[in-house]
């Protein structure tokens, strides 16, 4: 239930924007929730896991947007037409 009324609902939202910047031309057609999966992993990738698993100290907000910054950056290369 939490899944269902929280993060879902949040990458479904995402997925349908995503969608409609397919259907605007601003990315190329796709699965739109597999895409929101990838942007997910991409943002995620550097420091989710080893913050969550106190391995690093939480990072800076400078950090932090570096790594969302690189994130959309990789995404936009392989979802831009």
């Amino acid at each position: 239930q939490f899944y269902e009324n929280g993060p879902k609902r949040g990458w479904t939202e995402l997925s349908n924007y995503l969608k409609t910047k397919m259907d605007e031309g601003l990315l190329m057609q796709a699965n739109s929730l597999t895409c929101a999966m990838h942007l997910k992993a991409l943002i995620e990738s550097e420091l989710f896991e080893p913050v969550a698993l106190h391995a690093i100290p939480f990072p800076e907000q400078a950090q932090i947007e570096s790594t969302i910054n690189q994130a959309v950056k990789v995404f936009l290369r392989a979802y831009r037409p």
